[in-house]
């Protein structure tokens, strides 16, 4: 009731304005609007006027505007914001708190960018937020979220190496010679993680992500397979030193709640210094729930 009060009297002080110009215009209602989030009135130095209505009963992204100079014309602006317009900003909207349950679960292939040359592409997989937080604030579009998730990444060596590890627990990448063959060895290590993202949507559901990851390695092994002397050898390797806190940067683009496409670099080496082989690597895949 108030807010049509507040339009009533806008109409109505504009039709005086109209009168006080020419005697023979007759004043009239211009638009009814029931149950308006918002009513601004502006007035500039020239002496003309704007009102202007955000929401209404029915649609709380309608826009209404009304624009009065002194030559008496009025210019009217009556449409529908779409709230996933590009950059728009939905001066009404609230700030939200959601909670996630198995978002950005991740399938890439890893291929070494820095290190040991023996490292040959590898996979990565894991739930980035099995659990997890997402806080979007009144700006249109934008989120940050974080959680709790886990993963595993391997490293496979080429098949001309294979990997020795003694009681020193020193993990090394022996080349192959020519009594040996048939070499297949991998590094596996799996851990928690801890993402911080920002979201900004772009088009609709499209968007894009980007920000760090703090990884705890909990537990690195290896395993080695070769043939010697018409003999095929396993070995397994545990207790490896392996750094327990590592920093990866992330970035995705895609839908929101759909799938994505993901980049991912590991920051940090895997092992602690003279531990294992220096490697870092770069991780391309999908994403999906993202």
């Amino acid at each position: 009731m108030y807010h049509r009060f507040l339009i009533t009297a806008a109409s109505l002080l504009f039709a005086a304005c109209l009168s006080a110009q020419d005697n023979n215009v007759v004043a009239d209602t211009v638009k009814v609007i029931n149950n308006s989030k918002q009513i601004l009135i502006q007035r500039s130095t020239e002496g003309n006027s704007t009102i202007t209505i955000f929401g209404d009963k029915d649609n709380p992204e309608y826009f209404y505007q009304l624009q009065v100079s002194k030559t008496d014309s009025i210019d009217v602006d009556d449409f529908i914001l779409n709230a996933n317009f590009p950059f728009t900003h939905n001066q009404n909207r609230k700030e939200v708190i959601e909670y996630d349950v198995a978002r950005n679960i991740y399938f890439g292939i890893a291929a070494p960018c820095e290190g040991n040359k023996a490292i040959s592409t590898s996979i990565e997989l894991g739930i980035m937020q099995l659990g997890g937080i997402t806080y979007t604030p009144t700006c249109q579009g934008f989120s940050i979220s974080t959680g709790l998730g886990f993963g595993y990444r391997q490293y496979s060596l080429k098949s001309d190496f294979f990997l020795e590890s003694g009681s020193d627990r020193i993990l090394s990448v022996i080349p192959a010679d020519s009594e040996i063959s048939d070499c297949s060895s991998r590094i596996g290590s799996f851990y928690l993680q801890i993402p911080v993202l920002l979201t900004q949507k772009i088009y609709h559901n499209f968007a894009i992500s980007g920000g760090a990851i703090l990884n705890f390695n909990t537990y690195t092994t290896a395993t080695t397979k070769f043939k010697s002397d018409n003999t095929y050898f396993e070995h397994t390797f545990k207790g490896l030193h392996q750094k327990p806190i590592t920093i990866d940067l992330y970035a995705t683009v895609g839908f929101k709640d759909a799938v994505g496409a993901f980049v991912r670099y590991t920051a940090s080496k895997m092992f602690d210094n003279g531990f294992g082989p220096d490697v870092k690597s770069i991780t391309a895949g999908i994403t999906l729930n993202f």
